[in-house]
C-alpha cells in the first residue's frame, strides 16, 4: 500500500479547510493507533511575481535543500498558469521510487489509486483533490495548483497530531504533500505522488518520518487513464464511540452516480438482513443483536461498468445493553461534589454481583491478570521497554475516557471516580459491614449517605477484602493506581499494581 493503513473503527477526527488522511502514507503509524486529528490550511500566497518559483510559493513551507533533493525523483512545475486537469484518473499500479530513510525499497509496488481533481481556480491557484485507496479515502478542499501548458503541480499543506504508542504524549507534524503530473487526451502522464515532513514536535521515538524526509511513488505504466467511478459516502444515525446491543441504528449510503449498491453488515456470529441493491442515496434500518457481539462489520460495494468499489468498516458493541439512564441505576449519597454512583458494578446485573474484574486501563475482563508471565507481557501498556502510556514519558496520572472501563461499558455518561471521589466516599458515608447482602451469601460494605441513610450503595467484597479500581495513577509510582479498599474493620484510599483485576464501580455527574 501507499501509506501504512489503520483499522476503520479508529475515530479520525478532520478539522479546516484542507483535509487530507496522511496515515496512508506514513509507515511509522502502527494499527492500533488512536484519534488522530488532521488540521489542513491553505498555502499562504506570497506571490512575488518571480516567474522562477511557484505563484504560491512552496519555498516558504519546504526547505530549498529539500525541494533541491526532491527534484531529483519529481519534476516540480513552476508557473502561474496550470492546465485544466480536471476529471477522474485511475493510477492503476504504483510503486515506489525513492525513499530517503528506506522504509520501501525502490520498485516496491501498491494498489492502485482512483483520483479527482475538481473545482479548478488558476484565479487563486487552487484545485479540489480526491483520492481513493483500498479502504482509505483522501480529501483535499482548496489544494495548490501551479504549472505552465500541459505540466501542473499540486501541493497540500497539511498539520497532523497523533496519540505516541509509546508514551510520549501528543507528537505534532506539519507535512507537505506534491503531486506532479502532464495532462494528455488520455489522462495523467508520468504522474508523480510526494510526501515530505517540514515540521515535527515531541516525537522523541521517532515514530513520525523525520524533518526533511520525503517518499516518492509513481504509476508503474507511466499513463493514469480517465476513468469513471461513483464515490460512495456513508453516514450513520448515531455518530459515537460506543455502540450496544440491542441498539437501533440507521444507515445512509450515498453515490455520486447512478450505480448498484449493495450493503452488508455482519456481526461475529450472525448476519444482518439488510443485504439489498438500491440506487444514489439508500437507507437502511439496522437492531444490533441483543446477545453478546464484540463489533459489527459493515461492508458497501458500488458498481459502475464492471468496476467495483469497496468500503468495510468495523464498529466496537459495547457488552452491555444501552438502557435508558433511570434513577436506580444510580444512587445520590449527598456528596458535597454532588457525584451520583452507579447502585451496581460493571458488569454486575445487580447491586451484589460481582461484575467483572478490570486491569487499571484495560476496557475487557481476560484470563490472566499479570504484567509479565511465562516470558509473555498481559497488561495492554506494558512492553519490554517499560509502561508505554500513563508513565514518567507523557506525565499522565489520569485515566483517559477512551481507557475507562465504566465509560466503555455503560456509556459517556459514566466514568470511574477519581481519588479524591473515592476519598469523599469513606470520610462523607457511614460504611457498614455486611456478611450476607438480602441474603444473596454475599458480603460486602453498605455506604450510606450521612444525611439520607435510606440511600445507599453495597460494595460487594470478594471474602474479607473488596477493593476497586479509581481513574487515579500515582505520580511518584506509575506502576500502581489508587484504589477504594475496605474490609470488614475499616475502609481506606489504597493502591495497587495497575496490572491485578479489581472491580468497577462507575460514578456520573
Amino acid at each position: 500500500m501507499l501509506y501504512k493503513t489503520m483499522k476503520n473503527h479508529i475515530n479520525i477526527i478532520m478539522i479546516g479547510v484542507l483535509l487530507i488522511i496522511t496515515p496512508l502514507f506514513n509507515s511509522c503509524l502502527k494499527e492500533d493507533d488512536e484519534t488522530i486529528i488532521v488540521e489542513g490550511s491553505l498555502l499562504e500566497n506570497n506571490n512575488n511575481n518571480d516567474d522562477n518559483k511557484p505563484s504560491h510559493d512552496i519555498y516558504s513551507h519546504v526547505p530549498k535543500e529539500t525541494m533541491d533533493g526532491l527534484k531529483q525523483y519529481m519534476p516540480i512545475y513552476e508557473g502561474t498558469t496550470p492546465p485544466n486537469v480536471e476529471g477522474m484518473y485511475l493510477i492503476d499500479t504504483m510503486y515506489f521510487v525513492y525513499c530517503q530513510d528506506n522504509a520501501y525499497k525502490p520498485g516496491t509496488t501498491i494498489q492502485k489509486m482512483y483520483i479527482q481533481l475538481n473545482n479548478q481556480n488558476n484565479e487563486t491557484g487552487t484545485i479540489d483533490f480526491y483520492a481513493k485507496q483500498s479502504n482509505e479515502t483522501s480529501v483535499g478542499k482548496g489544494a495548490l495548483i501551479s504549472g505552465e501548458g500541459n505540466n501542473f503541480t499540486i501541493y497540500f499543506d497539511v498539520n497532523t497530531e497523533i496519540v505516541s504508542q509509546k508514551g510520549a504524549g501528543i507528537i505534532k507534524a506539519t507535512e507537505v504533500v506534491i503531486i506532479s503530473g502532464t495532462i494528455t487526451s488520455q489522462g495523467i502522464k508520468d504522474i508523480t505522488y510526494t510526501l515530505t515532513t517540514v515540521k515535527k514536535e515531541n516525537d522523541i521515538y521517532k515514530e513520525r518520518m523525520d524533518v526533511g524526509v520525503y517518499r516518492v511513488a509513481s504509476d508503474k505504466d507511466k499513463m493514469s487513464y480517465y476513468t469513471d467511478f461513483p464515490i460512495i459516502t456513508y453516514s450513520l444515525s448515531k455518530k459515537d464511540s460506543y455502540y450496544y446491543v440491542g441498539e437501533a441504528l440507521t444507515l445512509t449510503v450515498n453515490s455520486s452516480k447512478d450505480c448498484d449498491i449493495k450493503v452488508s453488515v455482519r456481526t461475529y456470529y450472525s448476519s444482518l438482513a439488510i443485504d439489498k441493491k438500491q440506487n444514489n442515496t439508500s437507507k437502511y434500518s439496522m437492531l444490533l443483536p441483543t446477545t453478546h457481539v464484540d463489533y459489527f462489520h459493515i461492508v458497501i460495494t458500488g458498481t459502475l461498468n464492471t468496476i467495483s468499489v469497496v468500503d468495510s468498516f468495523d464498529y466496537q458493541v459495547n457488552d452491555r445493553v444501552l438502557d435508558p439512564v433511570s434513577s436506580d441505576l444510580y444512587v445520590d449519597l449527598n456528596l458535597p461534589s454532588g457525584t451520583l454512583w452507579s447502585s451496581s458494578n460493571v458488569g454486575a446485573e445487580s447491586p451484589e454481583g460481582y461484575g467483572i474484574l478490570y486491569s487499571w486501563g484495560e476496557l475487557k475482563p481476560k484470563t490472566i491478570y499479570s504484567g509479565l508471565y511465562n516470558g509473555k507481557y498481559y497488561y495492554k501498556w506494558l512492553q519490554e521497554d517499560g509502561y508505554i502510556r500513563y508513565s514518567s514519558s507523557d506525565n499522565r496520572t489520569q485515566l483517559l475516557t477512551i481507557d475507562d472501563a465504566a465509560t466503555y461499558n455503560m456509556g459517556d455518561d459514566w466514568r470511574m471516580p477519581t481519588v479524591e471521589e473515592c476519598q469523599e466516599l469513606v470520610e462523607y458515608c457511614d460504611w457498614n459491614w455486611c456478611s450476607d447482602y438480602n441474603g444473596s451469601n454475599v458480603s460486602g460494605a453498605i455506604v450510606s449517605s450521612k444525611t439520607n441513610p435510606n440511600n445507599y450503595i453495597f460494595l460487594p467484597s470478594l471474602g474479607d477484602n473488596g477493593d476497586y479500581w479509581s481513574s487515579t495513577l500515582l505520580s511518584d509510582r506509575v506502576s500502581s493506581a489508587y484504589s477504594l479498599s475496605f474490609d470488614n474493620k475499616q475502609m481506606s484510599v489504597y493502591d495497587f499494581e495497575r496490572t491485578f483485576g479489581l472491580f468497577v464501580r462507575a460514578v456520573r455527574n
